[in-house]
């Protein structure tokens, strides 16, 4: 009897721990979304202003050439925060998962 009390305490024990790192997993994952979408904010703004500056000289001087780098260098970096961003919010769904998986939420909802 204390044999067994002993193995479901360390049972118990475990699933917490677990339960403990895929809440501080989701937690993460958030923060760093949260994160790739204030970076994705800036690089679109950045590309708005490089794209509005653009518009504005384009037939005034020589430093167009210029201008439409710095241009396509911004849209670049923001498709690439996108991208990121994307990757955040795919990252943070899976930590939602992982998380309702370890709590047993994840059965009550499919009804098993």
């Amino acid at each position: 009897m204390t044999q067994a009390f002993h193995e479901f305490r360390a049972t118990v024990e475990a699933a917490m721990t677990e339960v403990e790192i895929k809440a501080r997993d989701l937690e993460t994952t958030f923060g760093e979304m949260v994160g790739r979408y204030m970076a994705m904010q800036a690089a679109r703004e950045e590309a708005e202003f490089l794209l509005d500056r653009w518009r504005m000289l384009a037939d005034e001087n020589d430093a167009v050439v210029l201008l439409l780098e710095d241009l396509l260098d911004a849209q670049e970096r923001l498709a690439e925060q996108e991208s990121a961003l994307a990757q955040a919010q795919s990252d943070y769904a899976l930590a939602i998962v992982r998380l309702q998986q370890a709590t047993g939420r994840l059965l009550q909802i499919n009804r098993l």
